[in-house]
């Protein structure tokens, strides 16, 4: 699947394309910016990673698209999807757009899914929602995408109650019910983080073969960059809310243009020898209240000089289809440690 070509340029256009999308939160004494002017996009059948360390704004980025947040969140900027503006959106329009055609996978599939109610139950409710049909139709379709992600005896397990599942389970329950309306997006936020090594590699394998098959565009929101590496096109690396690198995943790893980004992979395990201590990056995000003059990570980078205190970067193109927002990036060789 692909999406339209524009008109007269031969080249697809995005099925997502988010520019200077910001969220702020009203606070006791102020109002604090969380994410400010994120842009991305992204192409039917890719999918796009997007890392950062915890306070960055991955996951508050991810449910604005959607209308998740609080009722308390300001957000600005232009979200357009398949053609559909959704920030601002009508509440009836977005519920009508969400588990239809974005779907969301969320990192913890108990505190998901109703434990009153039957898996097959939750399953048909999510199918007739939106495609309305027989509850006979649904139960069908269910027993379906139960068989779709590997659950065993699809037909017997949709009588059963989420407790009767393990957790890799569940969330193959989850990628089932994310699925069942065949969505042209799924947003996948740490969908792996609660499992264990094998489980993920195996949730990791299932997501990419219905991709395959369903031809979705995916976003991968994770702090994992391993994670990144086997399943995403591109990325974008969030710090303090702001996207501060943009790249294809190979160059990504290759080469990264900006110190975070460096940092990050540097601080992967296959980064050190066996018995080695693991490397990290020096302090913490800082807390929306809190960011800093200039470039926001230049208190924790190794790389700064006087104007990076004083000069807040823009994001810049660099011709070769990736972005970057640090004043050096040109002057910097940027090695990652194998």
């Amino acid at each position: 699947m692909a999406s339209a070509a524009a008109p007269g340029s031969g080249v697809a256009r995005p099925l997502l394309e988010v520019t200077d999308l910001s969220v702020a939160f009203k606070g006791h004494k102020e109002i604090v910016t969380v994410v400010d002017h994120a842009s991305f996009s992204l192409r039917a059948g890719e999918t796009l990673g997007i890392v950062g360390e915890s306070g960055s704004g991955k996951t508050v980025s991810s449910l604005a698209l959607l209308g998740l947040l609080p009722a308390s969140a300001r957000v600005t900027g232009s979200a357009t999807f398949d053609g559909r503006q959704l920030v601002n959106m009508p509440a009836r329009k977005l519920r009508n757009v969400r588990g239809n055609d974005i779907s969301i996978i969320f990192q913890e599939p108990m505190t998901s899914l109703d434990p009153s109610f039957t898996v097959g139950n939750q399953l048909a409710e999510a199918y007739r929602n939106h495609r309305g049909g027989s509850k006979r139709a649904a139960t069908a379709r269910a027993a379906e995408m139960l068989r779709l992600v590997g659950i065993p005896e699809p037909q017997r397990r949709l009588g059963e109650y989420p407790h009767n599942f393990s957790g890799g389970m569940r969330q193959r329950v989850m990628i089932a019910m994310s699925l069942i309306c065949s969505p042209k997006l799924l947003i996948a936020d740490e969908p792996t983080t609660a499992l264990d090594v094998t489980i993920q590699s195996q949730i990791l394998e299932l997501l990419k073969s219905l991709q395959a098959e369903l031809g979705m565009a995916m976003i991968f929101v994770t702090h994992d960059l391993g994670v990144v590496a086997s399943v995403c096109d591109q990325v974008s690396v969030m710090y303090a809310g702001q996207v501060i690198e943009q790249s294809p995943i190979d160059d990504f790893f290759t080469r990264p243009l900006h110190p975070y980004s460096a940092g990050l992979l540097d601080s992967m395990p296959q980064s050190v020898a066996k018995g080695e201590r693991l490397r990290m990056i020096a302090g913490t995000v800082p807390p929306p209240s809190r960011i800093p003059v200039g470039c926001r990570f230049n208190p924790r980078c190794q790389y700064a000089v006087e104007a990076c205190v004083v000069t807040a970067p823009d994001l810049e193109a660099t011709g070769d289809g990736r972005e970057v927002r640090c004043i050096r990036h040109a002057e910097l060789s940027l090695e990652i440690s194998r």
